[in-house]
């Protein structure tokens, strides 16, 4: 479980760096995270990990499986939903996309993707919800070993109910 663990918090770094490369280059600052996001944190087993790159993020301390927040708001920034998807699913190889759907989110547009493929050869499943609003762009992702994604989807999907970007 420890190797779970680890293997799962590094697909999430190296999630997570893959969508900053949405908004820019290398170590250049391109925008600031948004402070405005209200949410209820997951409960146990879900853990919060200290992670530089995401405005927030947790982990299962049953599965490993990960529920994370980023954001990035920039006046600049213009690119399209579908734009975000691919540069965020960028970091996984293998990538068959399952479903992906435009829906309303927070009284916006966003897309929900659900997909696996793998990561450093371990075999993932992902859900990711994309939206942007007003200047801030947002991923909101779960991210788990693709056996064990079912046993705490339900988890995420509270989450996302909960979660308010005014």
């Amino acid at each position: 479980m420890r190797h779970l663990r680890k293997t799962l918090t590094l697909i999430i770094v190296l999630f997570f760096n893959s969508s900053c490369s949405i908004f820019g280059g290398g170590d250049e600052e391109v925008g600031t995270k948004n402070r405005d996001i209200k949410y209820a944190q997951p409960k146990a087993p879900y853990k919060q990990l200290l992670l530089s790159s995401a405005d927030a993020v947790w982990q299962s301390q049953k599965t490993g499986s990960t529920i994370a927040i980023n954001s990035l708001c920039n006046k600049e920034h213009k690119s399209s939903l579908n734009s975000l998807k691919k540069n965020i699913l960028s970091g996984i190889d293998d990538l068959k996309i399952e479903s992906s759907k435009r829906i309303t989110y927070n009284q916006s547009e966003a897309e929900k993707i659900i997909a696996h493929g793998t990561t450093e050869k371990v075999p993932i499943k992902v859900s990711v919800l994309i939206f942007k609003k007003r200047d801030c762009t947002f991923d909101i992702a779960y991210i788990s070993r693709a056996s064990l994604f079912s046993k705490e989807i339900s988890v995420f999907e509270t989450f996302l109910e909960g979660l308010v970007v005014p």
